[in-house]
Formats: structure tokens, C-alpha cells, sequence
């Protein structure tokens, strides 16, 4: 959008930077590809005062080192506060000259990505950091964010999607082609070995829903012994099962 375009450009003046220097760090999604996220939201009977708590980490850029200062991103948090006028406000957690991953806004919602490689992918779409900035801003509610992240979608992600107000949190689980969408009590979320907690949204770098799952692991188990001894490619199937074990172990 324009206010998204009018973002960048501001960005670039204040650095020194030319608007395709800033606009590509937002469209270079396919590069990264990483593989250690994750996150998880918990309310109602999962709280101690049924408040809503989401939580995410983002492991995936702990590799990435500046090649003149040597310095990696990690060693560069900075906090983003952005006011528009017209829009809501919001805030977004990231690193000295990366874009946004996740966030949320002053109407209570909150949004977190997790790549999920997979084979139904484009590059032809809106990318996912500018959805997600957009979603930030533009969204009064769950549905309107989950409405934002799944138009015009590119590669594969995992999302969690958090209104405070309900309060209420979504898994969504995206291809080119595909979407999911599920609360804690759909059936997805309760397909082995995967397993649902009541009122918790969890994810690791791989999809649960059966459907999308076929588009990126012949096996649907992630913990397969066939993904373990590298019978089938895997793209850390059983790294990311035991991230999302341990998150569920932790919770219970």
C-alpha cells in the first residue's frame, strides 16, 4: 500500500539508504529459510487471571553476520514504535536493519511468523513481512489480521494469531495455495503425535494440519524414523518436533 511505500521511504531517507536498498531486506523472504523458531500463545484456564500471553522466539538470525564489522544481528535488538495517523498504533521487536517477524498493535492483536518450507510456494504475491506490518496496522481484530496474512500469500508460514480482547488465539498455517486456520480445540491440533492443550496455540517450523503437512513431508510424522536417519529429506522435522515437545512439556 502506499502508507507501507511512504514506511520504507522514510526509513531509507533517515538512513541514507536508497529506497531499493530498504525495500529488499522486506522482499527477501526464500533466503533465510530458518528453522529454529518458536511460539506459543496461552488464556483462560491456561493463565493464572485467564490474561492472554503470547510469547515467541526467533532464533532463525542468530547465524547472520555483518561481513565487514563481523558483528551478528542478534547483538543488535532494537524496538520499533511506529504512530500512524490515521491507523493503528503498534510495536514491533527486531534487529538493526532487519524488517518485522512479529508484533501487535494498540487494539490488543498480535502476530508472529514461522517460515514452514514446503513445495507449494511464489515468489509472485505480497511478501510476508509487508503483510505482517500491514496486519499490524491495519487490524481491529483476529479476523481482519488473519484476513491481511492470507491475501496474496508467497512461501510457507506458520502463524499465531492473538486477539486480547476475546481473549482468543489462532494457528495458521499457510502455502501459495492452502490455508488453515484453528483454534486449541480443532482437530488438527489434536492429529498424533501432535496433541491440544486447553486454550494454548503452539508452533515450531512445521505444519500440524494434515492437508498443508503433505505439501512438505511424505510422512506426516515429524518424529519419523525415516526423517531421522535421512531415509527421506527432512528439513528438521525432528528438531522441530522436539521444539514444539518441549514448548507443550513446559506448558503442561
Amino acid at each position: 500500500s502506499d502508507k507501507t511505500l511512504q514506511y520504507f521511504q522514510g526509513t531509507a531517507d533517515a538512513l541514507g539508504k536508497t529506497l531499493k536498498d530498504i525495500g529488499f531486506i522486506w522482499i527477501w523472504e526464500g533466503v533465510l529459510c530458518a528453522k529454529r523458531c518458536t511460539s506459543f500463545a496461552l488464556w483462560g484456564d491456561a493463565t493464572e487471571k485467564g490474561e492472554l500471553i503470547h510469547v515467541r522466539s526467533l532464533d532463525g538470525l542468530g547465524y547472520l553476520q555483518d561481513p565487514v564489522t563481523e558483528a551478528y544481528a542478534q547483538e543488535y535488538p532494537v524496538v520499533i514504535i511506529c504512530n500512524p495517523e490515521d491507523d493503528n498504533a503498534f510495536l514491533y521487536p527486531t534487529t538493526a536493519g532487519y524488517s518485522v517477524e512479529d508484533g501487535f498493535n494498540e487494539k490488543g492483536i498480535s502476530v508472529c511468523n514461522l517460515w514452514s518450507i514446503n513445495s507449494d510456494d511464489s515468489k509472485d504475491g505480497s511478501p510476508m513481512g509487508v503483510r505482517l506490518f500491514e496486519a499490524l496496522y491495519k487490524s481491529d481484530n483476529a479476523e481482519e489480521a488473519i484476513e491481511v496474512i492470507t491475501t496474496h500469500k508467497t512461501f510457507g508460514y506458520n502463524y499465531i494469531v492473538c486477539d486480547a480482547n476475546i481473549p482468543e488465539s489462532y494457528a495458521i498455517e499457510t502455502t501459495k495455495n492452502l490455508t488453515y486456520v484453528g483454534t486449541w480445540d480443532h482437530q488438527s491440533e489434536n492429529t498424533s503425535p501432535f496433541f491440544k492443550i486447553k486454550h494454548v496455540i503452539r508452533r515450531s517450523n512445521c505444519f500440524v494440519d494434515p492437508t498443508l503437512s503433505k505439501t512438505q513431508r511424505p510422512i506426516y510424522n515429524p518424529r519419523s524414523i525415516f526423517y531421522l536417519l535421512n531415509f527421506r529429506e527432512s528439513y528438521g522435522w525432528i528438531n522441530s518436533w522436539l521444539r514444539y515437545k518441549a514448548m507443550s512439556t513446559a506448558i503442561q
